[in-house]
């Protein structure tokens, strides 16, 4: 949401922006964002990547030292105080009561989904509609991956882990009767590729309800 006489909105209104005039991207270090010289480029001469835990990019040797899970005999990626998101490295929402780790905002993704104002207003002045924040542009995600490069893992773990759940869920959903075939099994190739066919369509369908 837009916050009156003020160039942010209320999800950026602590951060400051680049130096550079005219630029409105958040600072990532010495006064500048990420591409106004905010972050180092790779010391390999015509190289115009970023570099990544020391002078050079990850093509021309940088690399991120990944910290794991100070508990013992766990091997997964270490986030907040040292730990995996299963042994209590991940934040809780900051609804109070809830349990759930928080996605976006500091809320979990049933939570944040209830936060969010309403696209529709109840003022009749156009003067004064509510201004809604604009999805994060793809410049946006990359400095934030790039202030905290554990973000991506752990985001890769997390879809890998609903995708996963998702599929089961969609597939024990499918009644017989939506595959609209003849009673006994497909014995010819065209039968077994319209069977194919009209189950991924179902899958399909399944995912567009979940997420309409």
């Amino acid at each position: 949401m837009a916050l009156p006489d003020a160039n942010k909105c209320d999800f950026h209104k602590n951060r400051k922006m680049c130096v550079v005039a005219h630029c409105s991207n958040q600072v990532y270090a010495r006064g500048r964002c990420v591409r106004h010289g905010g972050k180092k480029k790779c010391q390999v001469p015509t190289c115009e990547s970023y570099a990544r835990g020391g002078d050079f990019c990850s093509e021309h040797g940088g690399a991120s030292p990944k910290r794991y899970c100070s508990v013992a005999g766990c091997q997964k990626q270490a986030h907040a105080r040292k730990k995996c998101v299963r042994h209590g490295g991940g934040r809780l929402c900051k609804l109070p009561g809830c349990h759930q780790h928080a996605r976006l905002a500091g809320f979990c993704h049933r939570h944040n989904e209830s936060m969010m104002p309403s696209s529709s207003s109840s003022n009749d002045d156009d003067d004064h509609d509510e201004v809604l924040e604009a999805p994060l542009s793809v410049a946006e995600m990359d400095e934030i991956l790039a202030s905290d490069p554990t973000m991506l893992s752990f985001l890769n773990e997390w879809m890998a882990g609903s995708s996963i759940e998702l599929a089961h869920r969609i597939k024990m959903e499918i009644e017989p009767t939506q595959i609209k075939l003849e009673p006994e099994a497909p014995t010819s190739p065209m039968e077994v590729e319209m069977f194919d066919w009209q189950l991924d369509a179902n899958l399909w369908r399944g995912l567009e309800t979940m997420f309409s």
